[in-house]
């Protein structure tokens, strides 16, 4: 019974959590005061040998809530990123390969063409094998 009464209070949790929505995902920003943006490249290599590319960003309000910036373009190194709306997600992506020591531009045009840039280097990393 109480794995039931767990289970079901999960559920509960994970749908308010989605449904949750920051107020600003409605109006075209035009002021960075008002977002925060997180970057994320990362390279993971699976222990089968499965190597993941994964260069995100995220854009916030002063609350945490993660939403899609109206009317305006993100892109890394000039190739524009998409946007995943998944389940508690919510974050640009690209298809770009994580390689090491680049430099990723990010560029962030609001929909009055105001634009920030951001440049994160990917350090050097010398592997030669991966061992479990």
């Amino acid at each position: 019974m109480k794995t039931i009464i767990k289970t079901y209070f999960f559920f509960v949790i994970l749908f308010f959590l989605s449904n949750c929505s920051s107020p600003l995902e409605d109006i075209e920003i035009d002021d960075f005061n008002l977002i925060r943006a997180k970057y994320n490249i990362t390279k993971e290599i699976s222990s089968n040998g499965d190597i993941y590319d994964n260069i995100e960003l995220v854009i916030e309000d002063k609350n945490f809530m993660n939403f899609e910036l109206k009317g305006a373009e993100i892109t890394v190194n000039g190739e524009k990123m998409q946007y995943d709306n998944s389940l508690l997600v919510k974050k640009y992506i690209s298809d770009l390969l994580v390689e090491f020591n680049k430099d990723y531009t990010f560029e962030i045009t609001l929909a009055n063409k105001e634009k920030i840039k951001t440049t994160l280097t990917t350090p050097y990393i010398d592997y030669k094998s991966i061992a479990s």
